[in-house]
């Protein structure tokens, strides 16, 4: 796994070997940030289900100002802070929040964060992206212009307009599916 383009272009990532850890492929991350293009500019960005920081680091990466990453296993968190010492990034850039994701939602909420791209990857293994897309759909998260991206199983079926998100685009990779919603007003 490498960091595919920006100021790190070429650095591989430690992608680990844990129990429900499947890492993003390159060929997912870069049709990604294809279509996100300089939108990241200069941003704020939530990693839910980080992992190993690949997708947030991608992001800072092409030019993003912050990232905070979500990451419930302290074994997978560690690996995500190897991860960013191996790029050597300013630690004002980022923060890493070993918790829940529902409970750091709430918590972000209370804070009245803002996000301009929300990237999500839950387990596959259990259908949670409605329940995620609900948690989210009660927050001021994502900005009004924001886009919000969920990676699900291509079996977990997601509605296109859901809570208060419409999907705008889905991409389809094996049996991986890329949903890019906005928030509807």
């Amino acid at each position: 796994m490498r960091i595919i383009a920006g100021k790190w272009k070429g650095v591989h990532l430690k992608a680990g070997n844990f129990e429900d850890f499947r890492p993003i492929t390159n060929r997912i991350k870069e049709s990604l940030f294809g279509i996100l293009g300089d939108q990241i500019i200069s941003t704020k960005i939530l990693d839910l289900y980080a992992g190993s920081g690949s997708i947030g680091i991608e992001a800072l990466s092409r030019g993003a100002s912050h990232c905070i990453f979500i990451e419930r296993s302290h074994k997978v968190a560690d690996l995500l802070l190897r991860n960013l010492q191996k790029i050597n990034i300013e630690p004002d850039n980022y923060e890493v929040v070993t918790a829940d994701v529902y409970k750091s939602i709430q918590t972000l909420s209370k804070r009245q964060a803002e996000f301009n791209t929300i990237f999500s990857d839950p387990p596959f293994r259990t259908p949670i992206a409605n329940r995620l897309l609900h948690a989210l759909s009660k927050t001021n998260l994502l900005k009004t212009d924001g886009t919000l991206i969920l990676r699900h199983h291509k079996t977990e079926l997601i509605s296109d307009r859901i809570y208060n998100f419409e999907s705008v685009r889905v991409k389809a990779f094996g049996d991986s599916i890329v949903r890019f919603f906005r928030q509807v007003l």
